[in-house]
């Protein structure tokens, strides 16, 4: 397992959209982009998918903790604005 502490600021609207066959239902996506000007794709699945829609929006400076995944997207755990 890995885990990642990130801080940054998100760059673009989320995008949110709902999962169909999945052991996930609702997911949120973004990029963020980070101190050193790399951008990272980062998401929440369900309830903080839902949390992500509803406190997070383009140009705010966020706090995260989350894992990497095999496709270099962080997976949010847990975010603080």
């Amino acid at each position: 397992m890995n885990l990642c502490f990130i801080k940054g600021k998100i760059i673009e609207e989320i995008n949110f959209s709902f999962l169909y066959n999945m052991n996930k239902i609702s997911v949120a996506k973004t990029k963020l982009k980070l101190e050193n000007e790399s951008v990272i794709v980062i998401k929440g699945y369900d309830e903080m998918a839902d949390w992500m829609v509803q406190n997070i929006k383009k140009k705010d400076e966020v706090i995260l903790q989350g894992k990497i995944n095999t496709k270099m997207e962080v997976e949010v755990k847990w975010m603080k604005r």
